[in-house]
C-alpha cells in the first residue's frame, strides 16, 4: 500500500477507523470520511500520531455533492 491512496468511509469510529489505521500502517495515505467531525478529527489525530499519513473530510455520504467534493 505504499504511497497508495485509500478512502476510508464512515471511519470517525469502530470498524472503518480501524480499517483506515491499517491502511495507514501499511503505507497509504488515507482521506477518511464521516458526518461525526469531532470523531472525525480524532481518527485522523490518532492516525497521525502513530506516523501515518490522513486527512479529514467530514461528509454526509446520502448527500452526492458531498462525495463529488471530497472526490476533487
Amino acid at each position: 500500500m505504499k504511497d497508495k491512496v485509500a478512502l476510508g468511509l464512515a471511519a470517525g469510529g469502530g470498524l472503518g477507523e480501524r480499517i483506515a489505521a491499517t491502511l495507514a500502517d501499511e503505507g497509504a495515505q488515507v482521506c477518511l470520511s464521516d458526518v461525526n467531525d469531532a470523531a472525525l478529527q480524532a481518527a485522523v489525530g490518532t492516525i497521525a500520531q502513530s506516523g501515518g499519513r490522513a486527512r479529514g473530510f467530514p461528509a454526509d455520504l446520502s448527500d452526492r455533492s458531498a462525495l463529488a467534493e471530497m472526490a476533487k
